[in-house]
């Protein structure tokens, strides 16, 4: 393990790759303390403390803190999620829309921009309810139609460049740039939430069994997590012989299906059938095929063709 991570410093490509990562993930995180113009902060802090776990508590934790400090950012990737699942399942049941994603790298390219425009859609639909809702609780310093046109354009815009930010970790970083970015939003909430989590264990909320429910919490977390761990990294060895049942074959070997494989299924296949050395052939692999078979064959392909009516 201590050697992997000291190829990040050893390998130029990686390095490369992982500096970049963690310069987007500062950006990211920079965004996350510039506030939306005309946002009353004390009263969206009162409106958050009130409604802690609510549906806001929640999208407040996938977007780092950034809903609860109504940041350019505060919308989060989730936009881009909504999108995607929506084009994903839009694949399955609209047969046009699953042509084109079977035409390849153009048509998965097509499928990406469209995503990209419906993201941009649902951010200005959210951020018309974010503005309608920061009105209604008071938590704006100049309501009206001009806060409301700006909150669109601000958390829309938002939105679009933290899915940029994303793409371009995908491409240019380690990968899974959505991904990360979320993981960052909610390690980037993980010390509040400690905190927290001591204060209520300290101040007597909890009553006499406060420390039960500590270690009972943390230990649900750590057997969550393993749990997850587990799922994601268990596999399913299916046999995948190359030769004969008598006859064994050294390129025998075993197909790994794993129960999450989301998608990787058709990769993992061609990888298995790209495995085939050109010799494992017809005239040229007689471990499977028997030598007068063979040579049957082989008579059979240099015998002249019939002619009609003999």
């Amino acid at each position: 393990m201590l050697d992997k991570f000291l190829n990040i410093f050893r390998i130029p490509d990686l390095r490369k790759r992982v500096l970049f990562t963690l310069g987007i993930l500062a950006i990211y995180r920079l965004g996350a303390f510039i506030p939306t113009p005309g946002v009353d902060a004390k009263a969206l802090e009162m409106m958050f403390n009130s409604q802690g776990g609510s549906l806001f508590g929640l999208a407040d934790l996938f977007g780092g803190g950034n809903l609860r400090r109504m940041t350019i950012f505060a919308l989060g990737i989730m936009p881009y999620i909504t999108a995607s699942i929506i084009f994903q399942l839009l694949t399955v049941v609209y047969e046009p829309l699953a042509r084109i994603q079977k035409e390849g790298e153009l048509g998965r390219r097509k499928i990406t921009q469209w995503t990209r425009y419906m993201t941009v859609i649902l951010a200005s639909l959210q951020a018309i309810g974010v503005a309608a809702i920061l009105t209604k609780m008071n938590a704006v310093l100049n309501p009206g139609v001009p806060f409301v046109l700006l909150t669109i354009l601000t958390l829309t815009t938002g939105t679009a460049f933290i899915m940029w930010l994303g793409e371009q970790i995908t491409d240019r970083g380690i990968g899974n740039g959505m991904s990360l970015l979320i993981f960052t939003g909610i390690v980037a909430g993980l010390p509040n939430g400690v905190s927290q989590l001591w204060n209520k264990a300290t101040n007597g909320s909890w009553g006499a069994l406060a420390p039960v429910w500590v270690i009972l919490l943390v230990a649900g977390m750590v057997g969550v997590v393993a749990f997850i761990v587990f799922v994601e990294r268990s596999e399913r060895r299916i046999p995948h012989p190359v030769g004969t049942p008598h006859r064994r074959s050294p390129h025998d070997g075993w197909a790994k299906l794993a129960p999450a494989a989301q998608g990787q299924l058709r990769r993992r296949h061609a990888r298995h059938l790209r495995q085939f050395h050109p010799q494992h052939s017809l005239a040229g692999h007689t471990g499977g095929v028997r030598p007068e078979d063979h040579m049957a064959e082989q008579h059979h392909q240099r015998a002249p063709p019939r002619r009609a009516g003999l």
